[in-house]
């Protein structure tokens, strides 16, 4: 039987909700997300949300349990437009976060990023050869890594469905 011994960590810098999560070399990392409780983490970061009070962020934090006094540290922010809800997988320590959503045109994203630890450095990646087939939200699904392979299944999405007849592209 699992038996899971719950203790209180430090805290996040912000409320956030659905952001990218995962472990990369023993270390939480947690990308973009969405917040309208953002503490005082505009005084601290003031490009946080686009110069609005909050919202969608794009801001990236690292929690090393090793070294939890630290608390959570900022490092590179996540690339391209602010969002929430990316499919998350984890695969040989680099996180890969797929599509996403925000309340910007076109409202869900085909983009695939990767994130690696490479010494003391954190480093983003755009991954063009990777662009999803259509735009995901994938919060609304899950993400399964099967050997080197990330599944997504019963993602959502903000887009207008091709037309039977090809006239219009996604």
């Amino acid at each position: 039987m699992i038996k899971i011994n719950w203790r209180l960590g430090p805290d996040y810098p912000m409320g956030i909700q659905d952001s990218a999560v995962g472990m990369i070399h023993g270390k939480l990392v947690s990308a973009g997300g969405f917040t309208r409780h953002p503490r005082n983490i505009v005084m601290k970061y003031p490009d946080a949300f686009g110069g609005h009070p909050n919202g969608f962020t794009g801001l990236a934090f690292m929690l090393d349990p090793a070294h939890e006094s630290a608390g959570w540290q900022r490092i590179p922010d996540m690339p391209g437009p602010a969002r929430q809800g990316a499919a998350v997988a984890v695969v040989d320590h680099t996180l890969y976060i797929m599509g996403g959503m925000n309340y910007i045109d076109p409202f869900t994203y085909r983009e695939t990023y990767r994130l690696r630890e490479n010494g003391w450095q954190w480093e983003w990646e755009a991954l063009p050869c990777c662009r999803l087939p259509w735009p995901v939200y994938g919060a609304a699904g899950s993400t399964a890594v099967i050997e080197k392979n990330i599944y997504l299944c019963g993602t959502a999405d903000l887009f207008t469905a091709p037309r039977a007849d090809g006239s219009e592209q996604f």
